[in-house]
């Protein structure tokens, strides 16, 4: 329940970039946004709690530099770039290869099986998304610079899934998303830096759009995900975080007002058994054992 929150809330996200897009905000300047008001959350939060920070060992905050480089400044950028060289649909799907990388990685460093549940359930959320997005239809040719930046979306959205799996028994979830969103900010900054607006003025309403983006998708589901790590096997993780897209297509019918069709239904049911069959195969007896 706590993986399936957080997809849902990434994908009411998108309703807040929306506006920000609506108040001339490019994309990697909302990345920056989101990440740096909640980082100043995850600081408050910590306040009562400030010595644990630096209770983390040299060699974890090496680790925790390469998550946060590799997840919010380096998945993201690439996302959003793959999105400025082919269509969304394309690059959606290119992205939400990451439980592929996931299943590999498991399956190399925590030996964990590749079993049929999974395989099926994989399967099925795949199809899925390829119905709601429809890039079955889309004509036209993905050239080879959008596989690359589309692939390497999903295989660091992966691999930062894989990590953030394997250092979440050590330390408090804030603890560790404080870190690797300190470490992320200087790369995403200087991503972000030649489209920021000047002066950087915004109106009151695309602050309360910006805090809400922060303080739901930015922090309450990355606590939920980091927290649901502890306890399910990262693979099962990155299959049912395939619920976002599905529930961004939700939010744009029911919110927005866009035509949803029949096709994308399907697609949202397929996503949907997938992450029932995933789910049901059985947790690990204690949240400290591994995936």
């Amino acid at each position: 329940m706590a993986v399936i929150v957080a997809g849902i809330t990434w994908a009411a996200g998108g309703l807040f970039v929306r506006n920000l897009q609506a108040c001339g905000l490019q994309g990697m300047t909302i990345a920056l946004l989101r990440l740096s008001i909640a980082w100043a959350i995850f600081t408050i939060c910590l306040i009562p709690a400030w010595k644990e920070l630096f209770k983390v060992s040299r060699r974890d905050l090496l680790f925790l530099l390469l998550l946060g480089i590799i997840g919010p400044a380096g998945s993201q950028p690439l996302f959003i770039q793959s999105v400025t060289l082919t269509t969304v649909a394309v690059a959606t799907i290119l992205n939400y290869t990451a439980p592929f990388f996931v299943i590999i990685l498991s399956r190399i460093f925590f030996n964990e099986a590749v079993t049929l549940r999974k395989a099926t359930a994989l399967a099925l959320s795949v199809a899925g998304l390829v119905l709601i997005t429809g890039v079955y239809k889309v004509k036209v040719v993905v050239s080879m610079p959008a596989l690359l930046t589309g692939l390497g979306s999903g295989a660091l959205y992966g691999t930062y899934t894989f990590m953030l799996r394997k250092i979440a028994n050590s330390y408090n979830p804030l603890v560790i998303q404080w870190w690797s969103s300190l470490f992320g900010l200087p790369l995403l900054t200087l991503y972000a830096f030649p489209s920021l607006p000047r002066p950087f003025v915004l109106p009151p309403q695309a602050w309360a759009s910006a805090l809400a983006l922060a303080a739901g998708p930015g922090v309450f589901a990355f606590i939920l995900f980091t927290w649901a790590l502890r306890r399910i096997h990262a693979s099962h993780v990155a299959i049912m975080a395939n619920i976002e897209p599905a529930a961004a297509t939700i939010f744009s019918a029911w919110v927005l007002g866009e035509e949803v069709s029949f096709t994308q239904m399907a697609g949202i049911a397929l996503v949907l058994i997938g992450i029932i069959i995933v789910s049901s195969a059985r947790a690990p007896a204690t949240s400290q054992a591994t995936a």
